[in-house]
């Protein structure tokens, strides 16, 4: 309870011209599977998440494809 994560994708920024548009998206989920944080572009198309866990537990940071 109360650790901060931060996590950052950086894809769009370092090749803006790509063919394949990948537009990623970051989120947290719980044990049981509930999302409970999720961003799909801070910085143009590249999330930034900032998140505290609300209690003591285990929890997973997905990154993903909007579109996949």
């Amino acid at each position: 309870r109360g650790e901060r994560l931060v996590a950052r994708v950086t894809a769009h920024r370092i090749n803006p011209d790509n063919d394949r548009h990948f537009w990623p998206v970051l989120a947290v989920h719980d044990a049981a599977g509930k999302q409970l944080a999720r961003n799909t572009g801070h910085d143009g198309f590249d999330p930034l998440l900032a998140f505290t866990a609300p209690a003591d537990g285990t929890y997973l940071l997905s990154v993903r494809d909007l579109f996949a």
